[in-house]
Formats: structure tokens, sequence, C-alpha cells
């Protein structure tokens, strides 16, 4: 008689023991599994056949290479794990029918008494739901790029519903704005209309709620919920804020349809939603007040350019009759008051944005520059041989501008150089320079330090600079007077 015929009552303890282990891997939602030294596997729990489709009988004498696609790879994650003692290794598990399903192994070497390598032992971790999540933050954020060339809100609206469907993948989405404290529904899925929806004041329902409170509420049970007024046969609704806009609310027909991932993801992609309102805003905003100034700008420039205009030709009427220190004063104010006109003008008309860039040659551009300036006995210097992307009529402002600055600063000639930087160029005098405590002041809209400057050129070049996305700052130049730094301009090879 043996010990299995009459098995003792240790024997017995331990086949207990090893029937509630197997049990226990069994209950598992993780495949685990035990390789030999060469990757045949030893070992499995019943959730290996569940998830790849063998019988028992087809696992016994697989190996680990035959359930990932990459063999090397497979090979490689098995060397790892034996020499260091642990490997993680992220690859897709081949079914029995070819199917393939994104996993997570985690594999430790076993060894003997001897400390003798005898195989490994593992977890495999089904990581498909974190794949998809990770899919569709890519997406999300591609959708920003998306949004950056949209010009409309309602279209904005549009693409918003668009991504719910095909990101998100939401059977039912719609967008209400507010107005007069009513929540209008502007877009949808394709599978209703905005007309099938019925407004909702906004102290009524989930929507109202989420507008007023300005927090996400996922409701997994219609039904039962008491502030719900479901338009239609729904189960579950997200719903989400677009911040003093209005909601975002996506629905489904069955209940425990939404989890956290839908609603961290509902969330971002309201937030790129609402920033691309809120840019869309802005730039309506500055659109009209631009061209509301325009239009001051011009009635007033024609206004005062008439009288101003009659009053420089009678001056010079009288100077031929008589000659009077008052009536050269005279014509300098009215020069100073018309130069005065055209910067205000030029700073409405052109505003902060740039409308197109070309490959702008910067020494020929100065020499042209120069000559448009009445600079008396200066000189030019130009020691720079740079093309750069620029708008070349605001660039030939500019440095109008800069050089008009200098001779005007200067008692004598003045000799204004233009020359390199690193990343841009620099247009330097010889003049007086400007103090180091003025020097943020110079760009400020009627700063200036002269009775015929109008305090506004220099306030142009700041606006030229910040509109083609320049830095400029003001240093002093190496031969004593005042030099202006250009950076961060875009050179053309």
């Amino acid at each position: 008689m043996t010990d299995a015929d009459n098995p003792t009552e240790g024997t017995r303890a331990l086949y207990e023991e090893q029937a509630f282990l197997e049990d226990a891997l069994d209950v598992l939602d993780d495949v685990f599994y035990v390789l030999g030294p060469d990757g045949e596997l030893r070992h499995w729990n019943d959730r290996l056949l569940e998830v790849t489709g063998y019988s028992a009988d087809d696992l016994d004498g697989m190996n680990a290479v035959d359930f990932l696609p990459d063999d090397d790879r497979a090979r490689k994650a098995m060397d790892e794990a034996m020499r260091t003692g642990k490997e993680v290794v992220e690859s897709d598990l081949l079914t029995a029918d070819g199917e393939r399903i994104p996993y997570e192994f985690t594999g430790a070497r076993i060894t003997d008494e001897n400390g003798r390598v005898i195989g490994i032992a593992g977890i495999g971790r089904d990581i498909s739901s974190r794949k998809a999540y990770e899919h569709q933050l890519t997406a999300l954020h591609e959708f920003v790029d998306e949004l950056t060339t949209v010009d409309s809100v309602d279209e904005v609206y549009r693409r918003t519903i668009k991504a719910s469907e095909e990101i998100l993948e939401f059977d039912l989405s719609i967008i209400s704005i507010e107005d007069d404290r009513v929540l209008h529904p502007v877009a949808t899925s394709s599978g209703i209309t905005p007309e099938g929806v019925i407004e909702m004041p906004v102290d009524e329902g989930i929507g109202g709620k989420t507008y007023r409170t300005g927090q996400t509420f996922v409701i997994n049970d219609l039904e039962g919920h008491p502030d719900a007024k479901p338009q239609g046969p729904y189960g579950s609704l997200l719903s989400v804020p677009i911040g003093d806009y209005g909601n975002f609310q996506a629905v489904s027909g069955v209940t425990g349809a939404f989890d956290e991932s839908d609603r961290q993801l509902a969330e971002l992609l309201i937030t790129h939603t609402e920033n691309a309102i809120e840019r869309l805003s802005r730039e309506t905003q500055l659109e009209r007040q631009t061209e509301q100034l325009e239009k001051f700008a011009e009635v007033a420039s024609h206004d005062l350019r008439n009288p101003l205009n009659v009053a420089q030709g009678r001056i010079e009427l009288a100077r031929e009759e008589t000659d009077s220190e008052h009536l050269a004063a005279a014509g300098r104010a009215v020069d100073r008051s018309l130069s005065l006109v055209e910067d205000m003008l030029t700073l409405a008309r052109e505003g902060k944005s740039i409308d197109t860039l070309e490959s702008v040659d910067l020494a020929r551009i100065a020499r042209g520059c120069w000559k448009n300036v009445d600079t008396e006995d200066g000189e030019l210097v130009v020691e720079i041989d740079r093309t750069v992307r620029a708008d070349p009529n605001r660039l030939k402002q500019l440095l109008e501008n800069l050089m008009r600055n200098a001779v005007e600063h200067s008692e004598s000639s003045v000799t204004v150089t233009i020359g390199d930087l690193e990343d841009g160029f620099y247009v330097a005098d010889d003049g007086p320079g400007i103090p180091e405590t003025e020097r943020e002041d110079v760009f400020e809209p009627g700063y200036s330090t002269t009775e015929v400057g109008t305090g506004f050129g220099l306030n142009i070049v700041a606006e030229i600079s910040d509109a083609h996305e320049w830095d400029v700052r003001v240093v002093d130049a190496d031969g004593g007077g005042a030099r202006f730094e250009f950076t961060n301009v875009e050179a053309v090879n």
C-alpha cells in the first residue's frame, strides 16, 4: 500500500492547499503563467484558456513565443527576466483565432535551492482600455491644432460634436448655449437635429444645474434622478459646463454608460472648445475695436488735415508779407500737428497683425529707407548681409522711424548703423543715447523728449516688432548713442 492509496493527514493538507492556490489563481482577471527555462508553458490559470480560446490540451507544450507576434521581442524579454530577475513588456497577445489583444506582461525568474534559474512566473494584464484612453488623448491633442484654424464659433460647435462622436465614441451629444436665461441647442450629433431638442431654462434640469454651478455631472440612472428631465428614452447622461457660455451633454440609451475616463476626456474636450470660443471672441472684439479706431482716425485726420493745411498755406502767405518769429513758431506747430495726425492714422490702420511675410534683404531696404528720410548731413553704415522673413512695408516703416528718431535727437550730423545679431539685427546711432531709466518709456505712445517729435514714432516701432513676434530692447551703442536690438527674427537661409 502506498501513500497515494492511504494518504497521511499531512499529504491531504498539502493537496488541499495546492487545490486552494489553483482555485485562487483561476479567479484572477489577469493571466497567470509559469514558463520553463526555454520558454515552454508549464502552468497557467483558467484565464489564459478564456482569453486565448485554446484548450488545456492545446496549451500543453506551447511556448511563450507562440502567444506574442514579435518572437525576438518575446525572447529578449525572457532573457532579461532570467538575467535581472524581473522584466515588464507590452505586447499584443495572440489568440487561437488570430485576434490581437494589448497586454502587459510582468515576469520574474524562479530559482531552485542552489540559485539556479529554472523558469519564469508572471502575470499578463489586459491593457486595451488604457491603450484606447491614450489613443483618445492623442486624438484630442490633435483636435487642439485643428481648432486653431477654425474662424467661426458655429464651426467650433460643429467640430466639438464631431470629436465627441469620432474620438470619444459617444452615441448622442448636444451643445446648448445660454441666451436670456435659456439654454438653446446650437449643435447636435448626426442622429438628432437642434429643432428636435427642447430649449431648457437655466434653472431646470441637469443641464441648467451644470450651467449654474459650473460642475460636471455623470448620471448613470436618469430615470431615478430627481433633477433629470430626459428628452427621450435615455438611461445615462454626462453633462459638462462650457464656461459661462452653456453646456455640453452626452446621452446613452443604457444605464451605467459613462465612467471616470469618459468624464475626464469630455472635460478635456470641452476645455479645448471653451479656449477656442474665447479666442474667437477676443479676435472679434479686437477687430471691432480696430475698425472703430480706424474710422475715428480717418475722420479725425480728414477734419484736422484740412484746417491745418489751410493754416500752413496762410503762414506761407504771411511770411511773404512780413518776417516774424511768431510765424516760424506757428509753422513748426502746424508741421508737428500734421505729423501727429499722420502717426495716429498709421497706428490705427496698421494694428498688431501681419498679413503676409516675404523674404526681405535688410541691407537693400535700409538704404532705400535712408533716401526717404530727411537726414541732413547724416551717414548710413550698413554692416549686415541678411535676408529675413518680414512684411516689407512694415519693416520699411520701422527703419524709417528709427532713422528719423536718430536725426531728431541729434544736435549735429548723426551716423546710423544697421548691423547683425545672432538671431536678428540692430539699428544704432551715435547721438546722445537714451538714459537707462527711460528705456521702457520710449515705446509708450505720446512719449517724446523733443518739441518736434510726436511721441508716436517709437511706439509704432514697438507695434511693428510685436506684429512680427520679434523682441525689441534699447541698449547703449558701442560708440555712445542708442542701439535698438531686434531678436527672434526669422532668417532666410
